[in-house]
């Protein structure tokens, strides 16, 4: 599974979660941020649906909206 994420210096260590629309963290991670207009690997595997990925670096949180079919 591959999100797209942007707004994080690159390399950055990045805090992950991906949550369902009902707020149940499906997956909790960290991975360095990637190069610009980059996307990042989600090693879970999730059951088709709406979640949310929330990316967390010391200064910022972004939370992205993505569907798996």
């Amino acid at each position: 599974m591959q999100v797209a994420l942007s707004g994080f210096q690159p390399g950055t260590l990045l805090g992950l979660k991906v949550l369902t629309l009902t707020g149940q963290t499906v997956y909790k991670g960290t991975t360095p941020a990637p190069a610009a207009n980059g996307s990042l690997r989600i090693p879970q595997q999730l059951k088709p649906g709406v979640y949310l990925l929330q990316a967390t670096d010391q200064a910022s949180t972004s939370t992205t909206r993505f569907v798996v079919q």
